[in-house]
């Protein structure tokens, strides 16, 4: 033997600090794989997960059955994949998340398109969804505050108790203003800013074209998506 050629992917820069900040964030974190069993093992190595999250040599069929039987004991599944084969999965996932750089199918399939392809923008996307959720909420609450205490007033219920009630111009007003704050929460969320991952020394790249000034969220130890805790599942390896 002359010589020894080994030809291989380099692993991008932020997925090791990327799957232990998903990891520690409460998400059960697998890695379905169409590479050989040696790959994979390799890859999830230098990502530090355990092998029995790891799943090589699968064919489309079997992402898909994967993420069916995830689903099946209650987890959500989000599902991020950039090829053809990860199309099927893609669509059954609860979430899909498709990498820009990726095949066309494949962002045709998914709910959403990492543009700039980094594996930190997976944490960027579920931490902005947690973001606006919250937002929902607190804005039904607002609305809800204002018409339950304003509207009962302006008619009247109350009248016998006080001895007052709201004049039709002030009611106006309190509508105007119902619907000003909930204008307002919902602008607020241009102020967001992406959380920042351990390891990488920047904030994750802001993909949704939202500004990012300098405030702190310590908002980020809780579980992005919550699933029940992870069982070992044998035949299958970890990643």
């Amino acid at each position: 033997v002359c010589a020894v050629l080994g030809i291989a992917d380099q692993l991008k820069p932020d997925a090791s600090a990327s799957i232990s900040h998903l990891r520690n964030s409460g998400i059960d974190v697998w890695m379905v794989t169409g590479d050989n069993r040696l790959t994979a093992h390799s890859i999830a190595q230098q990502l530090n997960l355990p092998t029995n999250r790891v799943i090589a040599e699968a064919l489309p069929l079997a992402k898909v059955q994967q993420v069916k039987r995830l689903q099946s004991q209650g987890h959500v599944v989000a599902m991020v994949g950039d090829g053809v084969n990860d199309s099927p999965a893609l669509a059954e996932s609860d979430v899909g998340m498709s990498v820009g750089t990726g095949a066309e199918i494949a962002a045709e399939a998914s709910d959403i398109v990492l543009v700039r392809g980094n594996v930190t923008d997976v944490c960027c996307a579920l931490h902005l969804s947690r973001v606006i959720f919250r937002r929902i909420k607190l804005n039904l609450l607002l609305s809800l505050v204002y018409n339950a205490l304003a509207v009962p007033i302006a008619a009247g219920v109350f009248y016998p108790l006080v001895r007052t009630r709201l004049p039709p111009t002030v009611a106006a007003l309190a509508m105007a203003l119902s619907s000003v704050s909930v204008v307002l929460s919902s602008v607020s969320l241009k102020l967001y800013r992406p959380p920042r991952i351990a390891g990488t020394g920047t904030a994750v790249a802001n993909t949704a074209g939202i500004p990012s000034p300098q405030r702190q969220d310590n908002d980020l130890t809780e579980p992005l998506l919550p699933s029940p805790a992870p069982e070992a599942s044998p035949g299958i390896e970890n990643v």
